[in-house]
């Protein structure tokens, strides 16, 4: 079994720390576009990952969060705001989960 701590870091600080705390993979979403970032998570992990976790209360980021799950993977949201936020229904028929 392979184990990935993936970050997702919006400047250098936030990169480099999390490189040290342990991450194995730091991302910058801003460098690249939904497309790249799903590209790049899926040569990471070809089946997909068992957990991600979005605070950001963005559509765009939950959704590539869900996407990059494996069937029956687990997406944590947190984040603040109360406004709406939707989904597409599909990944969930494979047994993902949002909680």
């Amino acid at each position: 079994m392979t184990n990935w701590v993936l970050n997702f870091p919006v400047n250098q600080q936030k990169l480099e720390l999390a490189s040290s705390l342990g991450a194995t993979h730091a991302l910058n979403p801003l460098e690249m576009g939904p497309d790249e970032l799903a590209e790049t998570l899926q040569q990471i992990s070809s089946r997909g990952m068992d957990f991600a976790f979005d605070t950001t209360g963005q559509r765009q980021v939950l959704e590539t969060a869900v996407g990059s799950l494996a069937p029956r993977g687990v997406c944590g949201y947190c984040a603040p705001g109360g406004g709406e936020i939707t989904v597409p229904l599909l990944p969930f028929l494979s047994g993902k989960s949002l909680r």
